[in-house]
């Protein structure tokens, strides 16, 4: 992957590490880096300082230096950290009938919060954040495969 991927008309960026050049040269866009941390990458040690915002699992239990950190527990609530502040957001309790994916749609949805933002959140931004990506994926749960998409229209 060349280092001139063009970004231009890009909002926000989602990288995971599975693509390790190509995640380094999308995390040198202007514009907020969201990093799904569900699990280090040796990559990690590269891209962490391009990073905006680290969205950690509770498996992620590494020190993390980035100006916006928040962390899933599954279904107990986000914890938030931003410029020495930080909170919690609870997880509405649903029925959960299928899990997979979950994680990737919470963090598509909190990417999505970023980018409507344009900027990096501050700490009076995330409890709203959160909470939206906590809304979609508890719809996501709620039923079995794909179909779940519907209820967003």
């Amino acid at each position: 992957v060349s280092a001139a991927v063009d970004l231009s008309d890009v909002d926000t960026v989602l990288l995971d590490g599975h693509h390790p050049a190509l995640a380094l040269a999308a995390a040198k866009a202007q514009v907020p880096v969201v990093l799904d941390a569900g699990s280090r990458k040796p990559v990690f040690a590269d891209l962490l300082p391009l990073v905006d915002v680290c969205a950690c699992s509770s498996v992620f239990t590494d020190s993390v230096e980035c100006p916006v950190v928040t962390r899933t527990h599954g279904p107990d609530p986000v914890e938030w950290f931003v410029d020495g502040q930080q909170g919690e957001v609870p997880v509405v309790k649903t029925e959960a009938k299928d899990t997979s994916g979950a994680g990737d749609v919470w963090h598509g949805a909190l990417t999505l919060g970023v980018a409507r933002l344009g900027r990096v959140p501050n700490a009076a931004d995330m409890p709203e954040l959160i909470a939206y990506a906590n809304r979609v994926a508890g719809i996501r749960v709620q039923h079995e495969g794909a179909s779940w998409r519907a209820r967003l229209r």
